[in-house]
């Protein structure tokens, strides 16, 4: 990058100063020469001023109706029901056993190292 040749947000800076008549005279003479020669620049310098127009007529016609500060945020009942029901889980229903699960899990697992300690007991039928 040339350092003598200005960066884009610098020419962006400078079209913006042109557009609000803040440039002295030379230099908004050398930078329209210059807009006029790059279609690139021509057209920031065109949303540049659509954007500029567009807050000046927000500026003129300012919203009518104040912005309440600090107003709570509330959904409406019907919509604030239908959320609700739609993250609403059906709770488990409990199980009347619940006490016999560990007896079942030690019944099993007795079993299981019964038939194991059983199974290598027993002579095989392959060894003679």
């Amino acid at each position: 990058m040339n350092p003598d040749q200005p960066s884009r947000d610098q020419i962006e800076t400078r079209l913006t100063a042109l557009l609000l008549g803040e440039l002295p005279a030379d230099e908004a003479a050398l930078l329209r020469y210059t807009v006029a020669q790059d279609p690139e620049l021509q057209k920031l310098h065109d949303e540049l001023q659509s954007t500029l127009a567009l807050v000046y007529e927000a500026e003129k016609n300012p919203v009518s109706t104040p912005v309440k500060k600090n107003a709570p945020l509330k959904l409406a009942a019907d919509r604030r029901a239908k959320l609700l029901a739609h993250f609403k889980t059906p709770r488990p229903k409990a199980d009347p056993l619940f006490w016999l699960k560990p007896l079942r899990c030690r019944a099993s697992s007795r079993c299981w190292a019964w038939s194991q300690s059983w199974r290598f007991s027993q002579p095989c039928c392959c060894r003679h």
